[in-house]
């Protein structure tokens, strides 16, 4: 809402009925809130008043509330709530539901539920449809099954601390909606996204394919504003050229033919970036281990794809972790996004997508079953990266690799 309609909201709604109860003499003591709807013709719509706390609306009230609860309720008996201040944090709260697979409609019981325990600072777990069962283990009992409600000091990091909790939990069916507050988030500009790659460049074919329109006004379509390879006849480099992608091979010699320093070949790259000015790097098939200070410098905006459901054969590469897979004798394998950090394959896991093992499957039919997976689980990942699910402001500083965020402009809640 405006500061305009949220006056008028308070004004003509709100004020209004409390103004009409007391002008009847009806004396109400407790909660009373307005379910409205925004008519882009008439205007604020009132539909009902609820006498009750409302679902999921007081999950991302009262965590900012920050006078004590139990003070507030007690001056509204005494009938001397005017004499209390009630205060509120100077943050801002998002929350988002988990439903169960089906719902509105049909939907299953008794999922277990996981994972509720690793949620930790900054965000809070509501549970509504859950309960526990003869062993404790937490089942799924309804339809709208949990909300994650997170805080911080504006709406991308309070977006980002929901989405981060509500990551960590899991169920059978678990859906969720991915567009909490993105009007009031919607980027200025078009995301801009460069590409590290050594191999064939599969996965960006799929991005080709699905999401890059440079200039288009659909906010769902990204840049893929250059390609840099450390292999001259990648072929990723011709798979950007045929689709006019600025790319470029990066050396890994210095003038005396001697290989030059991992810090030092990665500060290269930044220099071919450079005049592209991305947001976000992908690591797609890239056969190269990034440096501590680069990871450090584009710190949750460098993303690699890796070959197997990590942490199982963290540290492999390509065909190598398919050999290995197969050794092992899994039944089930896929790929999986993460966060890049300074340890290898151990970042944050973004995204994950499996498929079985078959008894008459090689490592190259293992690849390509995986390679089919790894497009989609990227452009997954760059649309949450883009919706602010990941706890940062997707467009970067232009002006210099290693700069600042433009900080959103700031909205006070945000629920669904």
């Amino acid at each position: 809402l405006t500061d305009e309609l949220r006056e008028f909201v308070r004004k003509n709604v709100l004020q209004a009925a409390v103004d009409g109860l007391r002008a009847e003499g009806r004396k109400f003591v407790g909660v009373l809130y307005a379910g409205m709807m925004l008519d882009p013709e008439l205007g604020p719509q009132t539909l009902e008043f609820n006498c009750r706390f409302g679902d999921p609306e007081t999950q991302v009230l009262l965590p900012l509330l920050d006078t004590d609860f139990y003070q507030v309720m007690k001056h509204c008996c005494d009938g001397a709530l005017d004499k209390l201040e009630v205060r509120f944090k100077p943050e801002v709260a998002a929350t988002v539901v988990a439903a169960s697979g089906g719902y509105p409609k049909k939907y299953r019981k008794g999922m277990k539920i996981t994972g509720t325990n690793e949620v930790k600072n900054g965000a809070n777990i509501f549970h509504a449809g859950t309960k526990l069962d003869d062993e404790g283990n937490l089942l799924t009992n309804g339809g709208r099954v949990l909300a994650v409600t997170g805080t911080g000091p504006s709406l991308r990091e309070a977006l980002g601390q929901a989405y981060s909790g509500l990551r960590k939990i899991s169920f059978e069916g678990m859906q969720f909606r991915r567009d909490i507050a993105h009007r009031a988030l919607t980027p200025e500009r078009q995301l801009k996204v460069a590409v590290l790659g050594s191999t064939r460049g599969t996965d960006l074919q799929a991005i080709i394919d699905n999401i890059h329109e440079p200039g288009s006004k659909d906010p769902s379509k990204i840049d893929v504003c250059c390609v840099v390879s450390n292999r001259r006849k990648a072929g990723i480099l011709e798979r950007a050229a045929k689709y006019k992608i600025p790319n470029k091979f990066v050396s890994a010699k210095g003038e005396d033919g001697k290989l030059v320093s991992r810090e030092a070949y990665d500060e290269r790259v930044e220099d071919a970036m450079r005049p592209y000015a991305p947001d976000l790097i992908l690591l797609i098939g890239y056969m190269r281990i990034v440096s501590g200070a680069f990871c450090e410098r584009w710190e949750r905006r460098l993303m690699n794809v890796h070959p197997s459901l990590l942490p199982k054969f963290a540290g492999g590469m390509d065909g190598d972790v398919h050999a290995a897979v197969l050794k092992a004798r899994e039944k089930e394998t896929g790929c999986t996004v993460h966060f890049v950090e300074e340890k290898v394959d151990a970042g944050e896991i973004l995204v994950q997508k499996s498929c079985s093992v078959d008894p008459a499957d090689t490592a190259e039919s293992l690849k390509a079953k995986v390679q089919a997976l790894e497009g989609q689980a990227l452009i997954e990942a760059v649309e949450m990266f883009r919706l602010y699910q990941l706890g940062v402001c997707p467009l970067r500083d232009a002006h210099r690799l290693s700069g600042g965020e433009a900080e959103p402009k700031k909205s006070k809640m945000a629920s669904a």
